[in-house]
């Protein structure tokens, strides 16, 4: 009898049918609909913090360069016109191991008017490794930049354009060193932000209303970007305004007459004292910046 109970109760158990499976996986599914956007949120959101750290430890590298180099920040020669500058990628090597003081007061000219050529000093001289220039919510760079290459020869440059995720305030001032790139502590002047884009390309218009993502980096999926400040302190900014000198940093002229920067490598006109511009620009539709 005992046997018999047994067997029929065993038999009244079964599986799931196939209509309940599909309600699980249904249910899974919405779940991970769900969950998914608040995730890729929080990875975005974790990224801007690496990002911020990047840009403060390389704000500091610029500010201890220096100090032993005359107050003045890296950076080669400026442009022989005014109005342009060139990024001057090379995959050419020097054979030597450049110091501070040779890199700062003697460049090569092919290097002349190179923005980026000041922030590949820095990993010259062991002050920033290659990866810090890299920014992970942009989806442009393919990884850091190698310092030296297969014949043991030190590089003299970024090798191409998918090195770097930052522009720089514009280090010259007609013939001169800026007063942007020199030695200071204020905490309004802007040295660093995430790359600046090319107006006028892949939908963008930095001079497009506050808020407008077309205004924006193309880093952070156009949100805003990270403006790191002379005293080493880092902004998440929605737009590109200084919060102080209501200038903004991806076009050239005062807040009334401002142009915006519309082919690489070129400026409208020389940018004033008062006016912080960030260079190099980046294109939007094909992440390039021109050589």
């Amino acid at each position: 009898m005992f046997h018999t109970k047994f067997v029929s109760t065993f038999r009244v158990r079964r599986g799931f049918t196939l209509i309940e499976l599909l309600v699980v996986v249904a249910i899974i599914a919405l779940l991970v609909s769900i969950l998914l956007p608040s995730l890729g949120k929080a990875k975005e959101l974790a990224n801007r913090v690496y990002c911020a750290a990047n840009q403060r430890g390389i704000g500091q590298s610029l500010n201890l360069y220096a100090y032993d180099n005359n107050s003045i920040m890296p950076v080669t020669q400026p442009p022989t016109n005014p109005n342009s500058w060139t990024n001057s990628f090379s995959s050419t090597a020097a054979t030597g191991f450049p110091s501070a003081d040779v890199l700062s007061s003697a460049v090569p000219t092919r290097k002349q008017g190179s923005p980026i050529a000041g922030l590949w000093m820095l990993t010259l001289i062991n002050q920033a490794p290659t990866k810090m220039m890299i920014c992970k919510s942009d989806r442009s760079v393919t990884g850091p930049a190698q310092r030296v290459n297969g014949q043991g020869q030190i590089f003299d440059n970024f090798q191409d354009q998918y090195q770097i995720s930052y522009s720089i305030v514009y280090p010259w001032l007609g013939a001169g060193v800026s007063p942007a790139w020199r030695n200071h502590v204020s905490s309004t002047i802007p040295l660093m932000s995430d790359m600046a884009p090319l107006s006028g390309d892949g939908g963008k218009n930095t001079l497009a209303p506050r808020g407008t993502a077309a205004a924006n980096s193309s880093n952070h999926d156009d949100k805003g970007q990270n403006i790191s400040y002379g005293d080493n302190h880092v902004e998440w900014q929605t737009n590109p305004y200084n919060s102080d000198t209501q200038d903004n940093l991806f076009t050239v002229g005062p807040v009334t007459t401002q142009s915006v920067v519309s082919s690489l490598n070129s400026l409208p006109r020389s940018p004033s004292p008062q006016d912080f511009l960030m260079v190099p620009v980046r294109r939007t539709s094909d992440g390039t910046m021109g050589n």
